[in-house]
């Protein structure tokens, strides 16, 4: 027997295998003990509502339990091919469909709908339970689960544009599992889908408000979109044109013009007084509304919902951040959650803009849950990558053909293909000449959640592939042990509190102003090479700079108000030998603070310094943090302007050090650029020359208009520059014995690192 070839495919979910012990599985589903919704004894979600559990899925990283098929109705079981094992709409009785065609003109109709729905009442049972519930079919040989929600959405929902009823897609089916679980799951308010071209959003959050209104007493299911006008065209185009193509049975009463433009209000009809003051009863509506809502902050604050729809909320003009802050008021009661928020949007590069829906979609990560077990947005997020959602590129049963398929393969329009996805997409990216032109074709097709806020006007030169990969990945590794392990923030003192003294002090705290980097709990400068320095002529001069140094973007020279402005201080480290090969050319050292006091800020600086005996880099546009090294002996520290011949130095130059910055930004901003650019695009925990999220953040949002707000990318810049080249070993002194041992010996030494202060 000849084997088909299956390995194209490629799924948004995972099968998880014994996450919860067969023989408990069975006992519980005989029993029938399983409850929808979050299971704390095993973490999962369990979206089934008959007591039974079946396979178990990881989607997004949220563990999700579908029901059993046992004892199920499973469609095509008895097809005897797979080629028609494949989803198909089960037959509507015609004067469902037609029922306003075929009866609009009786006389009595309330008593013709009883006798139409009497007549196909198997069906209406059947279907009402396959909205609730979803339905089991044979798929390619396979079972397949579709939630309610989707099983709504294939069955019921007429796309508006094209006047069909949608195809079956698995990275679709998926995605609604994810939504049908965020639902079930009391920690979740809702789910916010990172958009992107053909990702059927509107469709999909629409269809399920329609369903579930159609079945909710009592329920207000409002609709926001970046302006009015398009929650308005939603609204009409999405949710009225559909309502009108369901079967009877799915059409509650409902009042208002036949053709609503802004509300829809499911409830029974006010019939007229008639001449002896009566009114006639007839059976009671659902009193529930569906509606639109301005594009404002309060949109539909002091309601309750059950459901609301909220489209391209990364694109409105207020701050989407204050606007959820008051939205997920409305969704719950303390710290119960009483509606589901439904978001979704397209995202707009960072300094365009797009920065707040940005750090909503990142607080909505599950990587960020807290000890509640909530997010921290409370919504959870998810991204799927454009392998999932070419057109040409799903084979007849709806499975994606990610990768090359052995043999070719008839795709969803009748085409013989032998290509997959990821490589027509990877011939797109590769085709690509500028820098413009690849961010423009990521955020069209994004295959990683950090290429929507691409920016496309080639503006920002450190946002590159592996740049936007390493945010990525910081982004998800921060939460975990090993990436806390190595990186902590800290405060320096003087030592017995002696202003100028002889020695610095390293405290850990948790709320440091400076963050260290430490790979595998070692920092460069070992522990005897600190508060170490040479002197000469009674004066102290780095002993360590040809192992790393510092940039500094100062504070302006007020000395109480800084208008907003944050001193930036970044560490790197040189290309020296005597650095072990991941302490080479590493950022280790940040800073980015504002502080009380212009005397707080000169100290971190100099305390830094002489911590670690290394030098400085200052920016001397702001000169009064130079005047201060130099006032209080420190002038040494700082370094001379690396732009220049020595011939070519001014008296400032060699009096105070730093740098001008005016004539040689461009060679700042290329320095930085050829450290950045060699980020790999594939990270691993490994490979990190930057942990700093914030840091790396600011550098992919920098432009040249924007590097007065950025201190702390101009202080990277300046780092760059004072340790790109690397340095001569520094012959060890004949006074200090610890000098004639080799200096990379020293640093694996375990027990140097100081205890942690609270």
């Amino acid at each position: 027997m000849q084997l088909i070839d299956k390995s194209y495919r490629e799924n948004l979910h995972v099968v998880v295998e014994d996450h919860v012990p067969k023989e408990i599985i069975d006992s519980n589903n005989q029993k029938k003990l399983w409850k929808y919704g979050y299971n704390a004894e095993y973490d999962m979600v369990i979206i089934s509502k008959d007591g039974t559990i079946g396979e178990i899925l990881s989607i997004n990283q949220l563990i999700i339990a579908l029901p059993s098929p046992e004892g199920k109705e499973i469609r095509f079981k008895k097809h005897i091919t797979n080629e028609t094992q494949k989803w198909k709409r089960y037959d509507v009785p015609a004067d469902l469909v037609h029922f306003d065609k075929f009866y609009g003109r009786e006389k009595n109709i309330e008593s013709k709908i009883n006798e139409v729905f009497l007549r196909h009442k198997n069906f209406i049972d059947d279907d009402f339970k396959r909205i609730d519930q979803g339905c089991f079919f044979y798929n390619d040989g396979e079972i397949c689960f579709i939630p309610g929600s989707y099983y709504f959405f294939l069955q019921h929902y007429l796309l508006p544009e094209d006047g069909v009823y949608p195809n079956f897609r698995m990275p679709q089916r998926d995605y609604f599992i994810f939504k049908e679980a965020c639902d079930a799951d009391n920690r979740c308010v809702g789910d916010l889908l990172l958009k992107s071209r053909r990702s059927s959003f509107t469709v999909g959050a629409t269809s399920d408000l329609l369903r579930d209104s159609i079945r909710y007493r009592n329920s207000y299911f409002p609709i926001m979109a970046d302006i009015e006008k398009h929650a308005k065209t939603i609204f009409q185009n999405y949710i009225i044109k559909p309502l009108v193509t369901l079967p009877k049975h799915l059409q509650p009463m409902r009042s208002g013009n036949a053709n609503p433009v802004s509300e829809l209000r499911f409830e029974a009809i006010k019939k007229k007084l008639t001449t002896n003051s009566k009114v006639s009863t007839e059976a009671e509506g659902l009193n529930t509304v569906v509606g639109i809502v301005a594009s404002t902050l309060n949109a539909f604050d002091s309601t309750r919902p059950r459901r609301s729809m909220n489209d391209e909320i990364g694109k409105p003009e207020m701050d989407i951040i204050d606007w959820w802050a008051v939205h997920r008021k409305c969704h719950m009661e303390g710290k119960v959650v009483k509606g589901k928020a439904r978001c979704g949007s397209t995202a707009n590069p960072p300094q365009k803009g797009g920065r707040p829906y940005q750090i909503l979609y990142n607080n909505s990560k599950l990587s960020t849950r807290n000890k509640t077990g909530f997010t921290k947005s409370g919504l959870y997020s998810i991204f799927i990558k454009a392998d999932f959602a070419q057109t040409g590129f799903f084979d007849e049963w709806g499975y994606a053909v990610v990768h090359n398929p052995i043999q070719p393969i008839k795709n969803e329009l009748g085409e013989i293909i032998n290509q997959g996805s990821k490589e027509f997409l990877d011939q797109k990216e590769a085709s690509c000449t500028t820098l413009k032109e690849l961010n423009f074709e990521k955020r069209q097709d994004p295959r990683n959640d950090s290429d929507p806020f691409l920016d496309e006007d080639d503006t920002n030169m450190y946002a590159t592939e592996g740049m936007m990969n390493l945010i990525k990945f910081i982004q998800d590794y921060q939460s975990e042990k090993k990436y806390q392990s190595t990186v902590f923030r800290c405060n320096f003192e003087w030592k017995d509190g002696k202003i100028d003294g002889d020695e610095v002090v390293m405290k850990r705290c948790e709320n440091g102003r400076f963050t260290i980097y430490a790979p595998n709990g070692i920092m460069p400068i070992p522990l005897e090479f600190r508060n170490n320095h040479i002197i000469k002529e009674g004066k102290k001069y780095p002993r360590n700079e040809h192992l790393a140094g510092l940039g500094i973007d100062p504070f302006t020279a007020n000395r109480t108000q800084y208008g907003g402005s944050k001193q930036g201080i970044v560490g790197m480290t040189t290309l020296s030998h005597d650095l072990s090969e991941n302490h080479q050319d590493l950022t280790w050292i940040y800073y980015n603070f504002r502080g009380t006091t212009f005397e707080q800020a000169v100290d971190d600086a100099i305390m830094c310094c002489l911590y670690f005996s290394i030098p400085a880099l200052i920016e001397r546009n702001k000169d009064s943090l130079v005047k201060e090294f130099k006032r209080r002996g420190y002038r040494n520290f700082v370094a001379t302007d690396p732009f220049k011949l020595k011939s070519e130095l001014s008296y400032d130059d060699k009096f105070y050090g730093g740098v001008m910055s005016q004539g040689n930004i461009n060679e700042q901003e290329s320095g930085l650029l050829s450290y950045t650019s060699a980020f790999p695009e594939s990270i691993n925990e490994n490979e990190i020359k930057c942990p700093f999220l914030d840091l790396n953040t600011h550098a992919s949002e920098y432009t040249r208009e924007k590097r007065g707000k950025l201190d702390d990318v101009v202080s990277w810049q300046l780092a760059r520059a004072t340790t790109r080249k690397p340095q001569k070993k520094r012959e060890p002194q004949s006074q200090k014995s610890e000098y004639t041992q080799s200096i990379k010996s020293l640093f694996y030494n375990h027990g140097y690192e100081p205890q942690m202060h609270n």
